[in-house]
């Protein structure tokens, strides 16, 4: 959804938030949501950020490990 040109990023929090409310509802897990890397990542990834910590999930942000993994 996010490389397309109409992407609308209240629109992708509201079906990410029903996801896990879903997800949650049906089962007890631990869940993980990932952080993306691409061009305009900043919205997107502080709305993943706020929404893992809404719903309680372990937010990764993948250009901390990146950056890690590049040092070796």
């Amino acid at each position: 959804d996010i490389i397309k040109a109409d992407f609308d990023i209240k629109k992708f929090t509201e079906k990410y938030e029903w996801l896990l409310y879903t997800i949650h509802s049906k089962c007890n897990c631990k869940i993980y949501i990932l952080s993306v890397i691409r061009d305009n990542q900043n919205l997107i990834n502080s709305s993943l950020k706020n929404i893992a910590e809404k719903y309680i999930c372990e937010y990764i942000d993948l250009r901390t490990c990146e950056k890690s993994v590049l040092k070796f």
